[in-house]
């Protein structure tokens, strides 16, 4: 009875083995493997799945979701969704640029990403097959449709439309105007982001209209309560001009040109810079100027006076002088050692702003004088700078005398006027302290050329009358008789 009892019970254990198996092997094949998924692959069992002949689910071609789809179905979707004929044009704000896609030789090929995509989950085993597709419901696989054109030729393109929208950020500024300051806005800069250019054409772009990326750099802004601190004249300086119409005509252009400009703090003030090119085209005239120790008339004589009498104005306003530049030969205008050259690309004018505050300089051209002022806050530049020169020494004038055999002996004509040169030193003086040097210049003296006549006076005997003729007709006479 025993031993009946222990095999029924070995018998019993293996049937439910079975049993257990042959349930396993039911649901293993019969079960749904996507019964997360969302469309039509959630119902279908291990082998209706592998035998699917559509897109899985969790393939995307330029976001398009194609589960669900016959591949000619697939087709047909993307192509639709591509809607960009055959220009793309590319904008920002006003500007737009038409691009021809056959003038880049552009093109794209979306059946091969859609082959691509279709077999997905149609490779490798039964078990690795559906241990992709499982894969893809969590993450998705997103293709993008690729493309083909000239990049030289795009390159090209997008060079121009950088050239036309690339611009540097603009400060804030202080302007100046009808005696008023005011913060002039500031602009930020931008430039054209080609990389992104060159990426929205390697895939299908999703429109006809883009807009052109742009990275943008902001620009400097400035203290408003600085406006407040134009309060009056912190230097000043006059100098005086005779009737030479050429010249004065280039005194009021270039003065007119600094006039009411605005110098921030730290900022650096060019003269050559602000003025431009000195040309005939932009009004300027031939005056005497200084040229190998001659006064030759050339384009834009006269503006040296303007900006020796803006050098004076800035040293009495303390700025700090960064390039300045003696005359060769001293000038009539101002002191020795206080004139400041200029020369269209040789010699500048300099200054920067070094108070907290900003500067205006203004000018004045009117009845034969030239005055500057400049502008800032006098509660903290509250002190007068004097100038002055000392230790002036005066060089001789070379005089060269020429004989010349055209004029009278001894007869002297000026032919080349000169004039005699100088060294002296320059000073400024603030209010209660002592002097402080300036410039110590020398200024060469001119040569003066004279002719002198060497051409002697001629003596001639004076003419005889009849009288004396007969006379010494009688003489002669007499003497053959003796």
């Amino acid at each position: 009875m025993r031993k009946y009892l222990k095999v029924s019970g070995i018998v019993t254990a293996v049937l439910a083995v079975v049993i257990i198996c042959c349930i396993s092997g039911y649901f293993l094949f019969f079960r749904k493997p996507l019964s997360s998924a969302s469309g039509e692959t959630k119902n279908l069992n291990k082998e209706e799945l592998l035998a699917y002949d559509k897109f899985f689910e969790g393939i995307y071609i330029n976001g398009i979701d194609l589960k669900d789809l016959t591949k000619e179905e697939a087709i047909k979707k993307v192509k639709d969704s591509i809607n960009i004929g055959d220009d793309i044009i590319l904008s920002f704000n006003d500007y737009t640029k038409k691009i021809a896609l056959k003038d880049i030789n552009f093109s794209y090929n979306y059946e091969d990403v859609i082959n691509e995509a279709f077999n997905i989950g149609r490779q490798g085993t039964d078990d690795e097959r559906i241990n992709t597709l499982k894969e893809l419901l969590k993450n998705p696989r997103k293709f993008e449709l690729k493309t083909t054109f000239d990049a030289t030729k795009l390159n090209e393109i997008i060079k121009e439309i950088s050239e036309k929208l690339n611009s540097d950020p603009v400060d804030e500024k202080f302007g100046f105007a009808s005696e008023k300051i005011s913060v002039i806005d500031g602009k930020t800069g931008i430039k054209v982001d080609e990389d992104k250019i060159l990426d929205i054409f390697k895939n299908v772009p999703s429109s006809s209209n883009i807009e052109i990326p742009i990275i943008s750099s902001d620009y400097k802004r400035i203290d408003k309560n600085l406006l407040s601190s134009i309060k009056g004249v912190i230097g000043e300086s006059t100098t005086k001009f005779d009737n030479q119409p050429n010249r004065n005509t280039n005194i009021k252009i270039s003065a007119d040109k600094v006039n009411e400009y605005v110098v921030n703090p730290g900022e650096t003030f060019s003269f050559s810079k602000v003025i431009g090119e000195v040309t005939k085209s932009a009004g300027y005239k031939p005056a005497g100027t200084f040229l190998n120790n001659k006064i030759v008339d050339s384009i834009g004589g006269g503006i040296c006076q303007v900006t020796s009498t803006l050098y004076q104005a800035l040293v009495k306003a303390d700025l700090k002088i960064v390039e300045r530049n003696q005359h060769s030969m001293r000038v009539p205008y101002c002191t020795i050692g206080l004139d400041a050259m200029f020369y269209e690309g040789q010699s500048d004018l300099k200054f920067q702003n070094t108070f907290d505050f900003p500067v205006v300089i203004t000018s004045y051209v009117s009845n034969g004088e030239l005055t500057f002022k400049i502008l800032g806050d006098t509660d903290k530049k509250n002190y007068n700078i004097k100038l002055f020169t000392t230790d002036v020494s005066t060089i001789r004038m070379p005089v060269e005398e020429i004989p010349d055999p055209t004029l009278p002996e001894g007869k002297k004509v000026v032919v080349e006027k000169g004039f005699p040169g100088y060294r002296g030193s320059s000073y400024k003086q603030k209010d209660g302290e002592s002097p402080v040097l300036l410039n110590s210049d020398y200024y060469q003296p001119k040569k003066q050329i004279v002719k002198v006549g060497t051409k002697k006076a001629t003596t001639e005997e004076p003419a005889k009358n009849e009288k004396d003729k007969d006379k010494e007709k009688d003489k002669d006479k007499g003497n053959k008789n003796d």
